[in-house]
């Protein structure tokens, strides 16, 4: 199934992607993402990880997207269900199926 980018564009311009694959899916696709999951859910250590990584890899949005309510931007742009889960405790994964158009 189709990704979002890897390299993570500022927050605001993130539901331009989610958009577009909402308008080039047929109805039943999926659009697939795996990314960190939010700070919230991690221990100080992982939090440390996590930091240390976007600093150093110049990833500097990548834990505001990671951060982001995903699965309600992808409702809002004509996708549902939205399934989503944890993949080795460290990793969030998101299903997303394109609706079928009214």
């Amino acid at each position: 199934p189709p990704t979002l980018p890897h390299q993570h564009p500022p927050h605001r311009i993130i539901p331009e992607p989610v958009r577009a694959a909402a308008r080039v899916l047929r109805p039943g696709a999926q659009l697939a993402d795996y990314d960190f999951r939010a700070r919230a859910s991690m221990s100080p250590l992982d939090l440390y990880h996590r930091d240390f990584d976007a600093r150093h890899n110049g990833e500097a949005y990548s834990q505001d997207f990671c951060d982001m309510d995903l699965s309600a931007l992808m409702e809002d742009c004509g996708f549902g269900p939205i399934d989503t889960g944890l993949v080795g405790g460290y990793v969030k994964r998101w299903f997303a199926t394109r609706a079928a158009t009214e």
